[in-house]
């Protein structure tokens, strides 16, 4: 039986900041709240479970103002798993962080199958 595992690199790291948002910092709490919910609630996609291997994406995303995520960007270079990392990515519920000030995200996975 293969071994699935899912890692979440703590890089988590603000990539703009929109005008309207200059004014807007997120906590350290906050950062480890949105850590957090992405941990638990993203899994290795169905279609990496049939063979060993290992993949780092990079998820760019803002969180609106009733905490819905919005993915702005997957870089991976499998493109088939693009849609179930923003299916998973947009089903989170981020209510917790609701004065995000539309700040960008970005934040990298790494899917393993061992």
């Amino acid at each position: 039986m293969k071994k699935l595992t899912f890692m979440l690199s703590f890089m988590i790291t603000l990539a703009t900041i929109p005008a309207q948002a200059r004014g807007t910092i997120i906590s350290f709490d906050k950062t480890e709240i949105i850590f957090s919910k992405i941990q638990k609630n993203m899994h290795v996609p169905q279609n990496m479970k049939n063979v060993a291997s290992t993949e780092r994406v990079r998820v760019v995303f803002t969180i609106d103002e009733k905490g819905k995520a919005h993915v702005m960007d997957v870089n991976t270079k499998r493109p088939d798993l693009k849609a179930s990392v923003i299916s998973q990515f947009e089903a989170i519920d981020f209510t917790d962080v609701l004065d995000s000030g539309n700040q960008e995200f970005s934040i990298w996975l790494t899917f393993k199958v061992m």
